[in-house]
């Protein structure tokens, strides 16, 4: 799972936090289509992938996740806020690896 920092986007207008948010997914969109990952989902700042789903990839879904992650960090250095062009986003990666598991609520 990905995050993007709220400190710049609280001092934003809600609307220019949604282009800015559409800005950055298009360009986590077009980061992973090099990759073998599925985008799961994309909720407020969590942008969600997996490896080896819905196809099984072997053991390649680690390394997948982790060249991929690597590329998001190089590119979110080069990535401009429209409203605040001066401020940089910083991006948590998270990296699961494991059996995918379903817990009833």
């Amino acid at each position: 799972m990905l995050r993007v920092s709220y400190s710049v986007q609280s001092v934003s207008l809600s609307l220019k936090v949604v282009d800015m948010l559409n800005d950055l997914y298009t360009l986590f969109d077009s980061v992973i289509e090099s990759y073998d990952v599925y985008k799961v989902e994309t909720i407020g700042d969590a942008y969600m992938v997996a490896s080896g789903l819905p196809k099984r990839n072997g053991d390649h879904h680690a390394g997948q996740v982790a060249s991929m992650s690597l590329h998001l960090l190089r590119a979110i250095a080069d990535f401009r806020i429209r409203h605040q062009p001066h401020a940089t986003l910083r991006l948590r990666v998270g990296i699961h690896s494991g059996v995918p598991l379903s817990v009833p609520w």
